[in-house]
């Protein structure tokens, strides 16, 4: 980006954050639809029910931002530190987080379905209702992650670190890598095999 652009966005942002705090009777929510903002620092800013689909947000500097409510559907987010974010109720489905670290983000009831998150680190996260139907997290890490009735169904798992991880998740069925072949495990081998991985987890109590 260049300065006029960073300007411009910085702008922005400071429409949005006036628009929150006045319950949109000033300012103007932040709408940028397929917005290109690679290595962009938005560290600790609040941009909570922000309109960025599709955005490109590869690398950037995420961390402690508050995204409550955020549409970031079919963002790319490779490499991007997400560090201690608020996710919650944030929709990110289809994004691509190819390398993403949600280290102790809170990504309560949060949409990720059918996100590409091989090699994301979710360690210390709270995926409490997360619907993670159909991502793909393979090679992940949810070490000592809290899981809450998280959704897995569809999703695919391989070569996952989940040593710490405890809770529930709720699994039709799940996707599970087999040394290069795809096989369909029930409920039961889900659970079985994020035991193998080092979680501590359970089926919820269905309804």
């Amino acid at each position: 980006m260049t300065a006029t652009d960073m300007q411009d966005l910085e702008g922005r942002v400071e429409q949005h954050a006036l628009w929150l705090n006045s319950a949109g009777s000033h300012g103007a929510q932040l709408i940028l639809v397929d917005a290109v903002l690679d290595d962009i620092d938005l560290s600790g800013r609040n941009l909570s029910e922000a309109h960025l689909p599709g955005a490109s947000l590869n690398r950037a500097r995420l961390a402690a931002a508050v995204l409550v409510g955020t549409n970031l559907a079919g963002a790319s987010l490779e490499d991007a530190d997400l560090t201690g974010v608020r996710l919650a109720k944030a929709n990110l489905d289809h994004v691509t987080g190819l390398r993403a670290r949600f280290v102790s983000a809170d990504m309560t009831r949060c949409s990720l379905i059918e996100a590409e998150l091989r090699q994301a680190v979710f360690q210390g996260a709270t995926l409490r209702r997360t619907n993670l139907r159909g991502a793909d997290l393979r090679d992940c890490s949810l070490r000592d992650t809290l899981l809450d009735r998280a959704n897995l169904t569809s999703a695919f798992l391989g070569a996952m670190d989940a040593s710490g991880a405890k809770g529930t998740i709720i699994a039709a069925s799940a996707r599970i890598d087999a040394g290069g072949s795809e096989k369909v495990a029930e409920p039961e081998a889900v659970i079985e095999w994020l035991a193998s991985a080092g979680a501590d987890i359970s089926l919820a109590p269905r309804p």
